[in-house]
């Protein structure tokens, strides 16, 4: 593969540039213990996290009840909300006690850019988050388009992100379509976004963000995830 092809790469967040599963369960079971909820396991947080906040505190709420993830909300709306701002404040003030930055990652962005080529982030992570962890990190500098959920209509896995960041990139559709097709028909397991590969993904990474953080292929995709990938394809190929 000549890097040459390569014109712009977006990145996911949590998982893919920063290990931060331990402070985002350690900030959920901080809130929940606040209102006398039974804590949930790290292994099980784990598998919570990737759709939003929202989705995060809504599926952690109901296993401390015990509850299936399917079943309704097992508290009021007022009190939902109510926790997830807490939530919030709480993980703002805790984002980096624990989390690390994936080794050399920082060694690669600076080879990315220093041959030119142009880089953002989509992620359903809070941008006020982000934006705390990267300047942390001191690898804000390498993006050239933050995305996070108050800048799209649908988050994750909605493809409204990447074409916000291929927007604010200045990056042809076109070139994206082509890449996401090849990728597809050389049935690689690989992260890429919108151009290339950077890095490998498990399999559980795989089923949960196809084409965010990490490509699976169609044969081993959900229906879910397969819908969103079709989906993705077809608007680009319309634009």
């Amino acid at each position: 593969m000549e890097q040459k092809q390569i014109r712009a790469v977006l990145f996911d967040c949590d998982g893919v540039i920063i290990n931060s599963a331990a402070d985002i369960a350690d900030a959920v079971n901080a809130t929940l213990k606040a209102h006398g909820m039974r804590t949930v396991s790290y292994a099980k947080m784990r598998t919570f996290v990737g759709n939003g906040s929202l989705a995060l505190i809504e599926r952690a709420i109901k296993n401390s009840k015990r509850l299936d993830i399917e079943s309704p909300l097992p508290i009021p709306q007022a009190q939902f909300k109510k926790i997830h701002a807490e939530y919030l404040q709480y993980y703002y003030s805790h984002a980096i006690i624990k989390t690390e930055l994936y080794p050399d990652f920082e060694k690669m962005l600076a080879k990315l850019k220093a041959t030119g080529i142009r880089m953002g982030i989509v992620t359903n992570k809070p941008s006020k988050i982000l934006l705390q962890i990267l300047k942390h990190f001191k690898i804000e500098k390498y993006f050239d388009a933050l995305i996070g959920p108050e800048q799209v209509k649908n988050l994750k896995p909605a493809p409204d992100g990447i074409f916000a960041a291929l927007e604010k990139i200045n990056q042809k559709i076109q070139n994206a379509t082509r890449n996401l097709y090849r990728l597809r028909r050389k049935k690689r397991l690989w992260s890429a976004t919108v151009t290339r590969t950077l890095a490998r993904a498990t399999r559980r990474e795989r089923s949960l963000r196809p084409f965010w953080a990490e490509w699976a292929t169609m044969k081993k995709c959900s229906r879910e995830n397969r819908i969103c990938k079709l989906s993705l394809l077809r608007k680009l190929r319309t634009r």
